[in-house]
């Protein structure tokens, strides 16, 4: 699966997911922050700091996929797993707020988060730091997190 690209006005866009459902379509990116005191005030920010950057592509997103495109979100995580109240209303809007589905985004979020962390200390998987459980059964690109029982797509619109 290959992140979609768009040319607006010279800039590249990269966001992570373009999703589609029933004629509507939303463009999704997530982004991981750490968790304080503040986490409602920045997990806002996030998300609107991510809407207002993918938010010039709703036309172009309308276009290539023949839907009304709802708009752009941020998909607010905390690096150790919590799952803010903006993330759950995306989740909700998309029909993904289930437990299970909301489950694994935390762990697959945990597991992430983990592994850059061991890229920036020069680790590799194995070097000086347990695995976690299930570790060995994750690929790069997990995905079977993008599954979906009520049928959402993900479109690749390179």
């Amino acid at each position: 699966m290959e992140e979609p690209h768009y040319r607006v006005l010279g800039s590249l866009y990269k966001p992570d997911l373009v999703t589609t459902k029933g004629g509507r379509s939303w463009i999704i990116d997530p982004t991981i922050i750490w968790e304080g005191n503040d986490l409602g005030d920045r997990s806002l920010q996030a998300n609107r700091t991510k809407a207002q950057k993918y938010d010039c592509l709703r036309d172009l997103v309308a276009t290539q996929t023949n839907t009304v495109c709802e708009g752009a979100y941020g998909l607010v995580l905390g690096v150790r797993g919590t799952l803010p109240s903006v993330a759950e209303d995306v989740l909700r809007m998309l029909s993904l707020d289930t437990k299970e589905f909301k489950n694994r985004l935390v762990e697959w979020t945990l597991r992430m988060s983990i592994r850059i962390m061991r890229a920036f200390a020069g680790l590799s998987r194995h070097d000086q730091v347990p695995d976690l459980p299930g570790d060995d059964q994750m690929s790069e690109n997990d995905e079977s997190l993008l599954d979906d029982p009520a049928a959402m797509s993900v479109q690749n619109l390179s």
